[in-house]
């Protein structure tokens, strides 16, 4: 049986420096309970990281069906009910961040059960494959961050997510898409402080995610 561990109160981290890691910050796992809350992160500058440079995870080493699969019938997804074993991540604070080199800059996932939710991103320069990827995940707040990606078809995936803010995002000209929103539960997204004409294309819809969840000022 795993033991339930809570993480709070976590005194910030400053000055440090990360090269040729798996991940920058930080994983968990559905199954084995506890409370990640009230996390300062930053003044963090990272180098040739393997995978992501800001990775927020509640599935860690389990990997849910794709939408793409759900939605064409190919995978049925059942929700747990929530446990004393539902993992529970919110009131997360990471700023200050500089990254050369990622497979991806931002990968944030709750759950169905148990979004992820309070989560405040501020304050990056991120080169990376990869740039932003949200899902199951409530309340995150993204502001003055620039994405250096090879891959911007999208910069930001977002799926299933709602109550989200983008503020003064950045990245490079004639980008493919800006933001990919998917899944019908996706709602409540603001863009504010960002100029969308430099993408080849502002905003997807796919999966049954409606053109209003998200508005572009």
């Amino acid at each position: 049986m795993s033991k339930e561990v809570n993480f709070r109160d976590i005194v910030p981290v400053f000055e440090s420096s990360m090269q040729l890691c798996g991940q920058g910050v930080t994983p968990g796992a559905r199954g084995r309970g506890g409370v990640v809350e009230k996390i300062y992160v930053r003044n963090i500058n990272m180098r040739n990281i393997v995978h992501q440079a800001v990775f927020l995870d509640m599935y860690y080493l389990a990997k849910p069906p794709s939408i793409a699969d759900i939605y064409s019938g190919g995978a049925k997804v059942g929700i747990p009910p929530v446990t004393e074993g539902t993992p529970r991540f919110r009131d997360i604070h990471i700023s200050n961040i500089v990254c050369d080199g990622a497979e991806e800059g931002i990968f944030v996932r709750g759950l169905p059960e148990m979004n992820i939710s309070d989560i405040y991103l501020d304050n990056m320069v991120l080169k990376a494959a990869k740039g932003a990827e949200l899902a199951e995940a409530q309340g995150i707040h993204l502001a003055n961050i620039r994405l250096v990606t090879s891959d911007s078809d999208p910069v930001i995936y977002v799926e299933n997510s709602s109550q989200l803010t983008f503020d003064h995002i950045g990245y490079h000209k004639g980008a493919a898409v800006l933001f990919s929103i998917n899944g019908d539960k996706s709602r409540d997204i603001k863009v504010t402080g960002t100029d969308g004409s430099q993408a080849v294309r502002k905003v997807a819809f796919q999966y049954g995610a409606a053109e209003q969840a998200l508005q572009l000022n």
